[in-house]
């Protein structure tokens, strides 16, 4: 009951003029209204029933001063100044009001809304919000009358058919109808059995579609209903779909060549697409005329006229193919410019309209013409998408490889033991934040599996990391494995401009599978995991967008000699002298308060945590140093995986904190973040880090990893004071200012030996890898 009413409450704010966001009692996102999606633009598309902590991430790097949400429980008050693309600044007050059942009195939920007043006194913000609103409502309109009126028409019938002809043909596997409308052809594809994605803008049409008793019953089944523009769809994973429908949705959008480029990379390789837009040539009174023709021909006009009314008011009010002059032609153009195969072009209604079909290139995802792979591999095992009902196959193929030969627990042999749960890797390929893929053989066993975080920065960083590739022993050495990550790369290649994947050194295998899939040695990680053999380094590898030189200036390498040696050895350049060492970062000058006391520093984990509890400043990197948020692992002892932070103080007040997170297992830390007001306290935090793990561990083996901006030079010499040294460079990492910037990371050993670590290393038969595993070992302090 609660539920359903904070659902009515979300509806009636739906077309109100003050942004406002409902919450549901599990901090989600249940909906958000037509004036906030003004300020939000793109980043908060079809993003309901995200948590809210993800959705305040996706609008943090646009707020400039204040805060977005109010702080508290019940009734109160926050300001922030937030960027809008394209319009300019808009200053927000937000107010928060919780909600109760009238009968239990128990929260349901709770409403923020906030008065937005543009900075610079303009009211474009009201301007545009009611440009959204009139959209929204000739749509509303039109679907008020949109099936008693074109469900009668022949030409719309035919259009219909040859959608679904076309998706029902395409390969096994699921379809999308981007622009899905009352859900006419979602209901012939589901009538086919097929299982379907609904896509669309307009509440009014998807009110229509879930209002269809056959579709009805498929929702949460065989039917999934994503209200959201089709120009840009974070939540739908690259390669996921085996067909792709955009049935006359394209002319009403501002960006239709990127929802294009959206289908395409939804689209698996080999999966088919089907568009009908409009025409160069298109008119739209031909086609109004056949409906008031057609229905006096059969004699419906005097019962349906109000609704042809409606029919030709919405149409005029939302003039087709004003909004852009992309047509069926460049949609003909466009597909054949990226390889399509099977290219038609059908004129459709009465030749104002056109379909587009054709085939995206590639075979099985991951597989192309010239890979060299094993015909028995090649034809046993498929590549494709993972789904949830894969988990427990999934679960078992690692258990059944990181078992150890002499019994044990097989989530104790590897870094991210949730991958052993199906629940949590169901959840993983569910939540949308993992791209996973598995190798099928035609009975379908699971004897593959492969996947990757989509981003494990900001939110401009776009760094995908690859993770968990395993390959049955049975189906090994035929090529599966660089299919895998191969077809993880081309799913990823969209929307990712850094992909990290750690390449195995004890096994040829595994650093082939990176080298084949186009992953470049980027550096040397000694001790990197336990493994069931013992401590195993590894070769981190890495893919980038662009030339082999990074994004960022090419001809300002980092200003400290060690790193300077590896970069050049990453990027194939011939080594140049040393470059002197330069006392810069971003920590100096005037714009950083000083400190004139002794610091503490101690670990505070409910006092640090607040340092980074604030989503607008998780990838603060003021500091120097650069944190992020890789795939983590579970415990499943509750004595594994410690993750703690650290806060520095004086006498009055505090001065900056850092996380780290550090597993017993591998006897690895990593800090993933850190904020200091000086470089004296940045300095005391990393120091007293060292210090506290080396006592955790009893001056035994311990591997510390810091990563830092490479034009941060202070920090670096600090980092090699304190017996850090670089050992990967990571060009055109992160986004910058301008461009991309480079970072290194650091690390430190304690109780082991850096020589040592290369025992059993294959990768040196990897020319590439070679030279850097070399250059790594002569950083040694």
């Amino acid at each position: 009951m609660g539920f359903d009413l904070l659902q009515r409450l979300a509806r009636g704010l739906y077309y109100a003029p003050l942004p406002a966001l409902t919450l549901d009692v599990e901090n989600r996102v249940l909906d958000y209204n037509l004036a906030l999606e003004v300020l939000a633009r793109d980043e908060l598309n079809g993003c309901r029933y995200l948590p809210l902590d993800g959705l305040v991430q996706r609008l943090a790097p646009r707020v400039t001063r204040g805060s977005l949400l109010p702080d508290g429980n019940g009734p109160s008050n926050a300001e922030c100044t937030l960027k809008v693309e394209g319009l300019g600044s808009v200053h927000l007050t937000g107010s928060e009001t919780t909600c109760h059942d009238s009968a239990s009195n128990t929260v349901i939920g709770r409403i923020v809304s906030w008065e937005a007043t543009p900075a610079d006194g303009a009211d474009w913000f009201h301007q545009e919000y009611r440009e959204k609103l009139d959209h929204h409502l000739a749509w509303d309109t039109y679907a008020t009358s949109y099936d008693r009126v074109l469900n009668l028409m022949p030409y719309y019938r035919e259009v219909v058919a040859r959608h679904r002809a076309a998706l029902a043909a395409a390969a096994p596997g699921p379809v999308i109808d981007m622009g899905a409308g009352t859900g006419n052809l979602a209901e012939k594809l589901v009538g086919a059995g097929r299982r379907i994605t609904a896509v669309d803008s307009s509440r009014a049409m998807l009110d229509k579609l879930r209002s269809k008793s056959a579709l009805a019953a498929e929702i949460g089944r065989g039917l999934t209903i994503v209200e959201a523009s089709a120009e840009f769809l974070p939540m739908i994973a690259d390669a996921s779909f085996a067909g792709v429908s955009i049935l006359l949705a394209l002319f009403d959008m501002r960006a239709p060549e990127q929802a294009l480029d959206t289908a395409v990379r939804i689209l698996q390789p080999g999966g088919t697409l089907v568009v009908t837009d409009l025409k160069r040539s298109f008119r739209l009174d031909p086609i109004l005329e056949e409906c008031d023709r057609h229905l006096r021909a059969i004699g419906r006009y005097d019962e349906l006229a109000e609704d042809l009314r409606r029919v030709v008011e919405s149409n005029r009010q939302l003039a087709p193919g004003s909004l852009s002059q992309f047509r069926a032609e460049d949609i003909l153009e466009s597909l054949n410019a990226r390889g399509f195969h099977d290219l038609s072009f059908v004129e459709s209604h009465f030749g104002q309209c056109a379909t587009v079909t054709g085939r995206k290139p590639g075979g099985p995802l991951g597989c192309h013409a010239g890979d060299k792979l094993s015909s028995k591999i090649a034809n046993v095992a498929a590549v494709r998408p993972a789904t949830s009902v894969d988990a427990p196959a999934i679960s078992a193929l690692y258990i059944r490889i990181y078992t150890p030969a002499r019994d044990g627990d097989a989530r104790d042999s590897y870094p991210f033991p949730q991958l052993m749960s199906p629940d949590a890797v169901a959840a993983m390929i569910t939540g949308g934040e993992v791209l996973w893929l598995v190798g099928e053989t035609p009975d379908g066993t699971i004897v593959g599996s492969a996947a990757a975080v989509r981003n494990i920065g900001g939110a401009r960083d776009r760094i995908a990391e690859i993770f968990g590739v395993v390959v049955d022993a049975a189906y090994r050495h035929g090529g599966l494995g660089s299919r895998l990550v191969g077809g993880l790369v081309e799913a990823l290649t969209c929307a990712s401009k850094f992909i990290l994947c750690e390449a195995r050194t004890d096994d040829a295998g595994g650093w082939k599978v990176a080298r084949n899939a186009g992953f470049r040695p980027v550096g040397y990680e000694p001790y990197a995991h336990s493994m069931p053999v013992g401590f195993e380094s590894m070769v981190l590898t890495g893919w980038w967008n662009g030339s082999s030189r990074p994004d960022g200036p090419a001809d300002e390498p980092s200003r400290t000699t060690l790193a300077h040696r590896l970069r050049a050895t990453v990027m194939g350049w011939s080594t140049a002298g040393d470059v002197a060492s330069s006392p810069a970062d971003g920590l100096q000058g005037g714009d950083v308060p000083t400190v004139d006391t002794d610091i503490s520093v101690q670990r505070n984990d409910d006092a640090g945590r607040l340092w980074f509890d604030r989503p607008d400043e998780i990838f603060d990197r003021s500091a120097g140093i650069v944190g992020l948020h890789p795939l983590q692992g579970k415990d499943h002892r509750s004595n594994r995986f410690t993750h703690a932070y650290y806060l520095a103080s004086s006498a009055t007040s505090e001065l900056g904190a850092t996380r780290v997170v550090y597993d017993r297992v591998d006897a690895r830390a990593r800090v993933l973040g850190l904020r200091a007001a000086t470089p004296r306290v940045r300095v005391a935090l990393v120091q007293h880090v060292v210090d506290d793990l080396a006592r955790l561990t009893g001056g035994g083996h311990l591997v510390v990893i810091v990563l830092v901006g490479s034009d941060c030079c202070r920090v670096q010499i600090e980092l090699t004071d304190m017996g850090f040294f670089p050992t990967a460079y990571l060009p055109a990492f992160v986004a910058a200012p301008q461009g991309r910037g480079d970072v290194i990371q650091y690390t430190r050993l304690a109780g082991c030996s850096l020589r040592e670590s290369i025992d059993g290393v294959t990768a040196k038969d990897w020319p590439d890898a070679g030279k850097v595993i070399s250059q790594v070992l002569g950083f040694a302090p």
